[in-house]
């Protein structure tokens, strides 16, 4: 049986190799150093949760409020998002992610989809089932 100890050890080990064979199977902004991986993390969120504001989108990545700024600065400057005053409160600054910011966060996610099946495609359906109730088991326990 194996310790908790111990298989944090062989995670921490695993996961930045399993992180290089994704990157390796991808060309996309990531790989190509176009955008960071914070950067990528804040196109999905802002895909999936239109006008959100910058509070919601430093609260997300667990950023002070300054340093999410900062992210959103060089964001904007690549033309991946804009911010916009709300009207009811001029202190409330919404984001929305332009055409470009959604045409590149849709195909990082096409070709990390194509890595994740090509990656799991060792897995038997069941081995795949089993896998996937334990990673959500995981994102239930850390949200």
């Amino acid at each position: 049986m194996t310790s908790l100890n111990t298989f944090a050890d062989e995670m921490q080990r695993i996961m930045p190799f399993f992180m290089g064979a994704m990157l390796r199977r991808e060309r996309n902004a990531i790989s190509q150093g176009i955008i960071t991986v914070p950067q990528f993390l804040g196109l999905s969120f802002l895909r999936t949760t239109p006008e959100a504001t910058v509070k919601d989108f430093a609260a997300t990545l667990g950023l002070k409020l300054s340093s999410a700024s900062g992210l959103l600065d060089r964001m904007e400057k690549q033309g991946l998002l804009k911010r916009t005053h709300s009207t009811e409160d001029r202190r409330v600054v919404n984001l929305t992610l332009t055409a470009k910011g959604k045409k590149m966060v849709d195909q990082i996610m096409q070709q990390k989809r194509n890595s994740i099946a090509e990656i799991y495609s060792v897995f038997s359906p069941q081995e795949r089932e089993t896998y996937l109730t334990m990673m959500q088991k995981v994102m239930k326990h850390i949200q």
